[in-house]
């Protein structure tokens, strides 16, 4: 009876194992469902994921595809286009072999008509450095009558500069209208020739090329054909002490522009004054401007109407009231020879200057803090 008790006990023990394996099992299913439920998920979004990125790939290739076609194509346009392009060459060059021939009549009277123009051109050209070279001598002149001071006071009161002046102002005034004859002149026989296909219609020879430049009124300058005059009577102090400056640097020239101990050139410095005379109304300014002056070195006396009268008997002083008297360091020079000796000390340290013509400048903009935007000279173009 113990036994079968027993026995009872373990099965019902084992029976409850039973169900609590079942229960693990039961579990363990359905956590094994859920898993594989969770992965196919997974595999579900990866599966559409790699869909996505080849059906991606695909048109990227039907692009490049396209691009690649496209290319062919531009290529043989542009190979189509060439040919074209010689065709059209050849077909010019045939034309022009073709084309209509002046009869020999038409070809001479037009080469007799080219050679009057030329003769009349020369002609009124010569007319116009003739009376450029007689400004010239007028003005080697004056700088003569300048050595002197009643020379100088001669050459202002008679108005000798004035009709120098004028006399250069015509000249290039001439000069600057056969300048642009000759422009018009030049393309109109080209194009007669071009058209006709006669080159031997024109002549071309190197003078005739290079009479536009050597006739340009742009190459008369007037600052080296007139005096270079020195002053210090200036309102302005920067104006003061660079006259200053420059009558120190002009006494010592020989130390800044010498070489090798020689001499430089020349600068034919004429050492006169400047008497600048001034109504009432600018007594006031002209105290202002002399004790401004004196106090940055320069060498000026004001002269009351009286004062003037003794020392320039034959000024006529009415209606001056104050006059400024520079008492050295002012005159007259030759611009071109001072400009001849700082080149000349420029090549002696080692500068190389270029044999160029001056065509034109480039501009740079320049944007400041307020926003304004100005203009600036860049650099010098030249041929």
């Amino acid at each position: 009876m113990n036994i079968m008790i027993k026995e009872l006990e373990n099965l019902q023990q084992a029976e409850g194992d039973l169900i609590s394996v079942t229960g693990k099992v039961k579990a363990m299913e359905n956590e094994l469902q859920d898993k594989t439920k969770v992965d196919r998920g997974l595999l579900n979004s990866w599966f559409i994921e790699v869909q996505r990125t080849k059906e991606e790939a695909e048109k990227f290739r039907k692009r490049r595809d396209t691009t690649v076609e496209y290319d062919k194509q531009v290529r043989l346009a542009v190979q189509e286009i060439e040919q074209l392009r010689i065709a059209l060459r050849k077909a010019e060059e045939h034309a022009r072999h073709q084309s209509y021939e002046a009869p020999p009549e038409l070809i001479d009277l037009l080469k007799r008509t080219y050679h009057i123009e030329e003769a009349a051109f020369e002609t009124k050209r010569k007319l116009a450095e003739n009376a450029m070279l007689t400004a010239k001598e007028q003005m080697i002149k004056i700088s003569k009558m300048q050595k002197g001071f009643f020379g100088a006071v001669r050459i202002a009161h008679t108005g000798c500069m004035d009709n120098i002046g004028e006399l250069i102002n015509a000249a290039k005034e001439r000069l600057a209208e056969i300048h642009d004859e000759y422009e018009e002149r030049e393309k109109r026989w080209n194009r007669i020739a071009s058209l006709l296909d006669r080159e031997d219609l024109v002549s071309t020879t190197t003078d005739s090329a290079n009479r536009s430049k050597q006739i340009s009124p742009e190459s008369i300058n007037l600052i080296i054909l007139s005096a270079g005059g020195l002053r210090q009577q200036f309102a302005l102090e920067e104006n003061i002490q660079m006259s200053v400056y420059g009558a120190e640097f002009l006494k010592h020239i020989r130390d800044h522009l010498s070489i090798l101990d020689e001499d430089p050139v020349p600068i034919s410095f004429h050492h006169n004054v400047y008497l600048l005379c001034g109504s009432e109304q600018s007594v006031k300014l002209f105290e202002e401007n002399h004790k401004t002056q004196t106090s940055l070195g320069a060498k000026s006396k004001l002269l009351t109407a009286s004062m003037l009268k003794e020392k320039f008997p034959w000024l006529n002083t009415d209606g001056i009231a104050i006059g400024c008297y520079g008492i050295q360091n002012e005159g007259w020079l030759d611009p071109w020879a001072l400009l001849n000796a700082f080149r000349q000390k420029a090549l002696s340290l080692g500068v190389l200057y270029l044999n160029a013509e001056l065509v034109g400048f480039d501009k740079s903009k320049r944007v400041w803090a307020d926003g304004t935007i100005e203009n600036q000279l860049d650099k010098a173009l030249v041929s």
